[in-house]
């Protein structure tokens, strides 16, 4: 079976909100047409100007034009997102309804071996992610794509020589982000290589509450990478999320500053009534379930 284009599908499941989506697109298009309007004007005034004319009345239909092009574009702009907004809250919501008509049909063996943070890290985070890329993709792509092509037109209309002129400054722009981004990466990895070697020379690490705040997929890839950096040296782990530390060589536990026990994972689990009450809570685990 091909595998289908995410954008595609996701377009599938939001066949009601087509309508909404659409005319999204059409208004951003039509606010980047007037928002043109204002330099159009902005030119007729310059030229009248230079060519000396000093009555106002020839420059107030001209200023008129361009606040009015000002105006609709901001009004269909705004009126674009929003419209994107709601269609998209409606296909968030389809997708949503979608994973909870599915997750019954999972195998139990799954459902109980998928710890409570990655389901709603799926079902709420991962489908909340999508709110940016769908609510901003349509009207904002549209008028970032509409805009430079209106004005390549416009040029081509005024004088073909300043508008092939005018694409010369294409590639010489990407060879300037290139550059700018390729010695962001070098810098990057500098900054890295740093770390490590600051790593490499201390012989005892602390890792206060490392991954405290970072969602559950990012941990298990954030802690592999510091597996490798504190390989042969003494590391101090301080958390609250028990699943970080389980594999530790020894794990203290404290109540109220006092140290209430000392062992391994399950050694704690099976002598300390504290620590197992705070792995069953971790896990979201059942009275009488295997962890």
């Amino acid at each position: 079976m091909q595998k289908q284009n995410p954008l595609l599908r996701i377009w599938g499941w939001g066949k009601d909100e087509h309508g909404g989506l659409i005319f999204a697109i059409v208004s951003a298009l039509i606010g980047v047409a007037l928002g043109m309007l204002p330099y159009y004007a902005a030119a007729q005034i310059i030229i009248g100007m230079l060519s000396g004319e000093r009555s106002l009345s020839l420059y107030l239909p001209w200023l008129g034009l361009g606040l009015a092009g000002y105006a609709a574009r901001t009004l269909l702009y705004n009126m674009a997102l929003s419209v994107s907004h709601k269609a998209t809250f409606s296909i968030l919501k389809t997708i949503r309804q979608r994973i909870l008509e599915k997750l019954p049909k999972l195998p139990l063996g799954t459902v109980m071996d998928m710890q409570s943070g990655k389901m709603k890290q799926i079902i709420v985070d991962q489908v909340d992610g999508m709110e940016t890329t769908l609510a901003h993709l349509f009207p904002e792509l549209t008028a970032n794509i509409g805009g430079p092509v209106l004005i390549i037109i416009y040029l081509f209309v005024l004088d073909w020589r300043m508008a092939l002129l005018s694409l010369v400054t294409i590639p010489v722009g990407m060879v300037f982000m290139m550059s700018v981004m390729g010695n962001y990466s070098r810098d990057y990895e500098g900054a890295v290589k740093t770390t490590q070697e600051m790593l490499k020379d201390a012989p005892i690490v602390i890792l206060d509450e490392a991954t405290a705040y970072i969602d559950p997929e990012n941990e298990a890839v954030i802690q592999k990478a510091i597996a490798k950096l504190v390989q042969g040296k003494t590391v101090i782990v301080i958390a609250h999320r028990l699943s970080t530390i389980k594999d530790a060589d020894q794990i203290v536990v404290v109540k109220d500053g006092k140290i209430e026990a000392v062992g391994k994972h399950e050694e704690l689990r099976n002598a300390c009534p504290l620590y197992e009450s705070m792995w069953q809570a971790h896990i979201g685990a059942k009275d009488g379930d295997v962890a």
